[in-house]
């Protein structure tokens, strides 16, 4: 009687499973004495070492990879627009020094008569600086000149010099000589006295003479102040000279800034200036630009990436991008450039790749998606399949005398379809994890559907 009763709850027991929907689970069957635990059919699969892949998925903007707002430098009014939105425009051309080449394509002519009038002006006080240096060149020619002739009778001074010590000498031998032939009354008295006057005279000669040098010397002297002056003067007008011509290049700058030229190679995307439109200058920092010139090819696809992310996106990692305007548009590419730091604020590291634009689709503003590979180090790693996660911890099954054999895990990342595999060890072991085998097979599929000790039988491999 009570085998019958044991058996009627066992069948009321098995209503109760199908009824809840578990028919498709391993069915077991207990009585008093076994269990029986249904056969499943299961792959096997070993953990292979190869690099995991993390993929960065987040939104991005699209902007020129160069932007100018362009503003005027002087105060005028607006005398030709050369440009308009969607104009495209020619950048300066420099040669491999630097030196200007080309101007840009003319954007603006600024009308400001006061700039040129000064212009005017600075060239009219550079060509009187001219002219003086000219006049100052001369007159150092005629002190030099002047020079000479006083240096020519300081010589003819000094020469007349020896000629008056000459006659000096000789009319004063002469008396001497007079004086004793009258001491001896050869001669008389009026004799000596005329000798004696002819003396006094070559002295006076003499005197009158020296003092001519002297003058000779004085005017030498004095020449040669003027020379030099007159050279002080011709550096002084130079130099004057090099000021109007200092001021003329102000003035030809200032007037350059009437005329705006593009800064590079692009396409006006905005224009807020008309003819006979006052520009003002760019002093004020509310001041609408005349101009926004973008460069578009190639354009800057800017990314924020959050700080969890951060360490995983470094130039050169491999990225595709995918814009919500150009369906079924791929973009393979790579981070050009991450700025390094995160911003203070959001926390995020920005992150720009570089996209060439040459048919102009790609256009600044767009919303852009952006997928990020970046490659990690080799690790071992297992199907997903292979694994069950749960709060306590991962495991998996191997085979046993053909039954399941469950296998507690140590993971790491999870990537996709691939699981980092770290160690393993027996299930319930509370002993150190063990190095990864990769000759040792793991099942992979349904997992947790499987109960350990359960008999499974190998689906053998297909092969092509």
């Amino acid at each position: 009687m009570f085998k019958k009763l044991n058996l009627f709850v066992l069948a009321m027991g098995l209503l109760y499973l199908v009824a809840n929907g578990c028919a498709d689970k391993p069915i077991v069957i207990k009585d008093e004495k076994t269990t029986t635990l249904k056969q499943v059919e299961v792959k096997l699969v070993t953990p292979v070492k190869q690099k995991l892949v993390h993929i960065i998925s987040q939104p991005g903007t699209l902007r020129a990879n160069e932007e100018a707002m362009i503003h005027a430098k002087v105060v005028g009014y607006a005398s030709q627009v050369m440009v308009d939105i969607g104009t495209k425009v020619k950048g300066p051309v420099y040669e491999n020094g630097g030196k200007l080449l080309i101007q840009g394509s003319k954007l603006l002519i600024i009308d400001v008569p006061e700039i040129i009038e000064e212009v005017l002006h600075k060239k009219a006080l550079m060509d009187f600086a001219r002219v003086g240096v000219d006049l100052e060149k001369k007159q150092a020619e005629v002190a030099d000149a002047f020079l000479l002739s006083t240096e020519a009778g300081l010589v003819e001074a000094r020469a007349g010099v020896q000629r008056a010590q000459a006659s000096y000498d000789r009319w004063h031998s002469e008396n001497k000589r007079i004086s004793s032939l009258v001491q001896s009354k050869v001669l008389d008295e009026q004799t000596r006295d005329e000798v004696l006057n002819l003396v006094k005279a070559a002295e006076s000669t003499k005197d009158e003479i020296m003092a001519k040098v002297k003058h000779a010397e004085a005017m030498v002297a004095k020449s040669k102040a003027e020379a030099a002056k007159a050279r002080i003067a011709i550096l002084s007008a130079e130099s004057r000279l090099d000021v109007t011509k200092a001021e003329l290049r102000k003035a030809e700058a200032l007037a350059a800034y009437t005329t705006i030229y593009a800064p590079f190679d692009g396409v006006v995307t905005k224009r807020s200036v008309d003819p006979g439109k006052l520009v003002q200058d760019n002093s004020s920092p509310s001041n609408e630009p005349l101009f926004i010139i973008s460069q578009i090819d190639p354009v800057r696809v800017i990314v924020e990436v959050p700080e969890i992310e951060n360490a995983y996106v470094n130039p050169g990692e491999m990225a595709i991008v995918t814009f919500h305007a150009l369906p079924g548009k791929d973009f393979s590419c790579k981070v050009s450039r991450i700025s390094w730091a995160l911003d203070a604020s959001s926390r995020n590291l920005r992150a720009e790749i570089d996209l060439p634009n040459p048919e102009g689709i790609l256009r600044p503003g767009m919303y852009a998606s952006i997928r990020i590979k970046a490659v990690l180090a080799e690790a071992f790693v297992l199907p997903l399949s292979a694994i069950v996660r749960t709060p306590d911890g991962a495991f998996g099954f191997k085979i046993s005398e053909g039954k399941a054999q469950k296998i507690d895990l140590k993971i790491g990342r999870v990537e996709g379809e691939w699981v980092e595999l770290l160690g393993l060890r027996e299930a319930g072991s509370t002993s150190n994890w063990k190095p990864i085998d990769t000759q040792e097979e793991f099942i992979a599929g349904n997992v947790s559907g499987i109960s350990p000790g359960q008999p499974v039988a190998i689906i053998p491999a297909i092969v092509k």
